[in-house]
């Protein structure tokens, strides 16, 4: 969900285009729940410097407060429920679901430290997250339902720490449980079969995870194509040079495995050691962030990946 997606969480969501979302995510212009920064003065934790090619998370919304492990369709695809975007390897945010949106809550939190501590930002009137990203003012954008009445919405975090309705700007699923995903105002098919679990941006495109173990690209124009295939998948996301990297559970890696996909093959990078499987992958240019909902991996696409 680079939103990577990404997937850190990541790294949505997202988890998440102005008119393009790299654009977009040139401009950070966020602050703490407590107080805005000072006149003259930066807020450490939230305003910052032009982000690095970050990337939108969208991994399903179905998860508890504490997300579990437990496979979805038919234990082909596992739903991390957290939703990650990241700066770069010391910043990001993520948003992580309580329920539906039915009674339902979603906590949003960001992070200056790489992971190892997150503040929790202002209260969001959203009952479910399906997204984490950025809006066309360059603000962290959640997407998702409302907790009055369900009905699919997006919340921008002002600078003054207050959230405030807005209009999504990026790629998203439709809703939870859909197999389309929405762009600029348009509706496409992503998944051929099943539902959209996750995606991450790849330029104009999107590339998706379906709760079928496929990952699709699909077009502004809305063609879209299979370009993977796997079971144990849990998350994916794009590095800068835009290649695709997944998250996934395998025999021999305890913990998540991330292979890259070249030519539709998966070139094994690295075993993530006893990381949580409800976990969001996202990138930061070559920055990589796993996160679930009490803990964080950080690493590159060519170093070791480390618990915070």
């Amino acid at each position: 969900m680079k939103a990577s997606l990404t997937g850190a969480v990541i790294g949505g969501l997202v988890l998440v285009n102005a008119v393009a979302l790299v654009a977009v995510e040139q401009h950070f212009k966020v602050t703490a729940e407590a107080s805005p920064a000072a006149s003259g003065s930066t807020n450490p934790l939230l305003s910052g410097t032009t982000a690095p090619s970050a990337e939108s998370s969208s991994p399903s919304v179905a998860a508890a407060s504490s997300p579990s492990s437990s496979a979805a369709a038919g234990g082909k695809v596992m739903s991390p429920g957290v939703f990650t975007v990241a700066a770069d390897g010391s910043r990001a945010w993520r948003a992580v679901n309580s329920g539906g949106c039915d009674g339902g809550s979603v906590q949003v939190q960001a992070t200056q430290d790489g992971g190892v501590t997150w503040t929790t930002l202002g209260t969001v009137s959203a009952g479910a997250a399906d997204g984490l990203g950025f809006d066309a003012s360059g603000l962290i954008q959640l997407r998702g339902e409302a907790s009055s009445g369900c009905t699919q919405g997006a919340w921008s975090l002002s600078t003054d720490g207050s959230w405030a309705t807005s209009t999504p700007t990026s790629w998203a699923p439709k809703g939870a449980k859909s197999a389309d995903v929405t762009y600029q105002g348009k509706q496409h098919q992503a998944c051929a079969s099943g539902t959209v679990i996750d995606l991450a941006t790849a330029d104009a495109n999107v590339d998706v995870l379906c709760s079928t173990g496929d990952v699709r690209t699909v077009t502004p124009a809305g063609k879209a194509s299979t370009v993977y295939t796997a079971a144990g998948l849990i998350s994916i996301g794009t590095t800068q040079d835009n290649t695709l990297v997944v998250a996934r559970t395998v025999s021999g890696c305890d913990g998540v495995e991330l292979d890259k996909i070249v030519n539709s093959k998966a070139d094994s990078m690295t075993c993530v050691k006893d990381a949580s499987k409800a976990v969001d992958l996202t990138f930061a240019g070559d920055h990589g962030w796993l996160v679930a909902a009490n803990n964080t991996w950080t690493g590159t696409t060519s170093g070791d990946w480390s618990k915070r």
